[in-house]
């Protein structure tokens, strides 16, 4: 059950860790709900949903990404929602039907519409990231919700399978979406030039995205922020900017995570993604969009 704000001037504060669950089309679905300590139920808060990579879960992530470390000290709700099925991947590239356990745009639609009735959200300041197979679907949210999604974090994502016949790729976006990108490239799962067989590359997933936000097909700056990464960024007139984070020994773990038990990679630490990205997300409100 949802705990939220109440009309007297007492305010029910929640507790700092929830486990929610949700019956979404008589499947159980369950997050994880952190509220910050400077949550007082008034002022509205940023919302991040973060979407684990497969294998992994809504705890895993929780304790890997050091992104509850970062939603205490800068303030915002964080809900972490779990993935279905034997491996918890999402379902970001299959069409979703009503009967389908893992209708995950449908669990991703209902938190989206009671977390910021329950509690004080700021509504234009709502993010999503994901890692892998989670970054799939975080991609497939913006492309389906732009008009709730104030910007994107894609750690070792990608848009899809581009050579399968038909190519299954997330949705033609409905509009831009500022997008934080960052990608290994020695990553063994999801190749930084694509293949492993079909993965669309960075390059092409970048592609896809810059054409909706109409920024430029070629980087407006490129730099090094770190002596193995690179950082390309694509500005947009219409204030839908990509950044592009390329870690010349980055694997297909998060960068700047927590190097997790029974993992056979461990994340580098030439930059933290979980810092980067949320700089990026307070720089892009939904309301800058289209100025």
């Amino acid at each position: 059950m949802l705990a939220g704000c109440t009309s007297d001037s007492t305010v029910a504060v929640p507790p700092n860790r929830s486990v929610i669950t949700l019956d979404i089309a008589g499947t159980q679905r369950s997050y994880i709900l952190r509220i910050p300590p400077q949550y007082d139920g008034r002022a509205k808060r940023p919302l991040v949903i973060l979407l684990h990579g497969a294998t992994d879960s809504a705890a895993y992530a929780e304790q890997a990404y050091h992104f509850v470390e970062k939603a205490n000290d800068k303030g915002f709700i964080l809900v972490l929602p779990d993935a279905l099925g034997e491996f918890h991947a999402w379902n970001g590239l299959e069409p979703d039907t009503p009967e389908a356990p893992n209708n995950d745009l449908a669990f991703m639609d209902v938190i989206l519409a009671t977390v910021p009735k329950a509690y004080a959200v700021d509504s234009d300041r709502i993010f999503v990231c994901g890692h892998s197979s989670g970054a799939v679907m975080a991609y497939r949210l913006a492309a389906e919700r732009p008009d709730l999604i104030a910007a994107a974090g894609i750690v070792a994502g990608t848009i899809g399978d581009s050579r399968s016949d038909p190519p299954r790729l997330i949705p033609q976006p409905h509009g831009p979406v500022p997008l934080i990108v960052f990608h290994g490239k020695l990553d063994p799962t999801l190749p930084y030039d694509g293949g492993n067989p079909g993965i669309a590359s960075v390059a092409e997933s970048i592609a896809f995205w810059a054409k909706v936000n109409r920024c430029p097909s070629s980087p407006s700056r490129s730099e090094h922020v770190a002596p193995n990464v690179q950082r390309d960024t694509y500005d947009s007139p219409v204030h839908a900017d990509i950044e592009l984070y390329t870690l010349e020994d980055g694997n297909h773990m998060w960068p700047g995570g927590k190097a997790m038990p029974g993992k056979d990679q461990k994340p580098v630490q030439d930059i933290s993604a979980t810092d980067l990205m949320w700089n990026f997300f307070a720089a892009h409100p939904r309301s800058n969009r289209g100025k």
